[in-house]
């Protein structure tokens, strides 16, 4: 998208656009400027497991954002566009890196709906996904972290009153088999705080979208700006829940943020565990002797492993939405035999099954998905709606 040609935009000029521009009207004096980079720490809701979450303000309706932790070979990179008046992406890129190679992971553009608006969802080597929201309302994913809501919050007009939104969730079924969740969900306002020294409106996210969970955001009074939020609803399946929390802001020109990206990159594969894992075992030998090398080996099959375990669910993913539920319930056998321990596998099998109509086997699989994870909601939620 041009900097300022916001008329270009393909969904303002439309009866959605116009219905939602009442919420929501672009503020040049509000917004941050072009340049400026905010800092954020992502994690469970008790502080474990923090990702570092970066967003750069590329231009008026643009957004870069990266996920990285230290010691991790993951570096995760979005970027959006954002409509102003949609207060929603209209285009989204995923990509990640993992030893060493970049590689796309989703790619999303909006469509007009005659209900509302759309997201079309193309995942690498996967299915591509129809979403549409019923209402006039933000459409946004929920892997986004809130990343292209909170880019426009500060042009909320109406900051008092309660805000619809429409969230997919790539990670969680529909209760009608369909492979991506789409709910609504409100943001109300329920108070004011002070969080780290800001002056905040604390805000209820809650709906159909998460169930009987209900989460906190918080914005600051004065510039529009997520705070922090938390939600016991995960974004992804890195974690058990979820926290956001605002660190600090900074203002960069464009070519410092892309060195700022590779250098990062960089890191992140120096710092990862060696290609195999006879050079890990070296590095560990040098700084700790037999034992630690030992537990270097082990560490590097777990590593493995977990990598593997992932790949498979995405797979099985993949051919769930393309409709091949048998071999996708096969694949996903093939993960909790190999995985016996893993909550996540549990709820994947449950997901395939309930799809092929097998109701009893995906109550079960669920059932022992939350055995080993007490926390996870989808799928208690989904033992309820499966035992009507």
């Amino acid at each position: 998208m041009n900097k300022l040609a916001f008329a270009l935009l393909p969904l303002l000029a439309s009866p959605l656009a116009l219905a939602q521009s009442a919420a929501f009207r672009y503020d040049a004096a509000k917004a941050p400027p072009p340049g400026t980079l905010l800092h954020y720490t992502k994690s469970n809701r008790d502080g474990s497991k923090p990702w570092h979450v970066e967003i750069y303000v590329q231009s008026p309706t643009r957004i870069n954002v990266i996920k990285w932790v230290e010691g991790h070979a993951d570096f995760v990179e979005i970027m959006a566009d954002i409509d102003p008046a949609l207060a929603m992406p209209t285009i989204l890129q995923q990509w990640n890196t993992a030893a060493g190679r970049r590689e796309p992971r989703l790619a999303l553009v909006a469509v007009p709906g005659k209900t509302g608006p759309g997201l079309r969802a193309q995942l690498a080597d996967g299915p591509s996904f129809e979403l549409q929201a019923t209402t006039a309302a933000p459409f946004n994913f929920w892997g986004f972290d809130l990343a292209g809501l909170g880019f426009m919050l500060p042009h909320w007009r109406t900051p008092e009153q309660p805000l619809e939104l429409w969230f997919a969730d790539p990670n969680r079924a529909h209760a009608d088999g369909s492979p991506v969740l789409v709910e609504r969900a409100t943001l109300k306002l329920v108070g004011e705080e002070i969080i780290d020294g800001v002056p905040s409106r604390k805000y209820e996210l809650a709906g159909p979208f998460f169930g009987d969970q209900v989460g906190t955001v918080w914005v600051g009074r004065d510039s529009g700006r997520i705070e922090r939020a938390e939600h016991p609803v995960r974004t992804s399946t890195d974690w058990d829940d979820w926290k956001l929390e605002f660190e600090r802001a900074e203002t960069i020109d464009g070519n410092t943020w892309e060195k700022h990206k590779l250098e990062l990159a960089d890191a992140q594969r120096a710092g990862q565990p060696a290609t195999s894992a006879a050079g890990l075992m070296k590095r560990a030998y040098e700084q700790g002797g037999v034992e630690a090398a030992f537990a270097a080996a082990a560490d590097y099959r777990a590593s493995v492993e977990a990598a593997l375990e992932g790949d498979l669910n995405t797979f099985g993913y993949a051919l769930l939405g393309f409709g091949k539920t048998d071999d996708a319930i096969r694949v996903f056998e093939r993960v909790v035999r190999d995985h016996p321990n893993s909550a996540n596998a549990w709820d994947s099998l449950g997901e395939a099954q309930a799809a092929a109509g097998r109701t009893t086997e995906a109550i079960e699989s669920y059932r022992r998905s939350l055995k080993l994870d007490p926390k996870n909601e989808h799928a208690r939620v989904q033992i309820e709606a499966l035992s009507k």
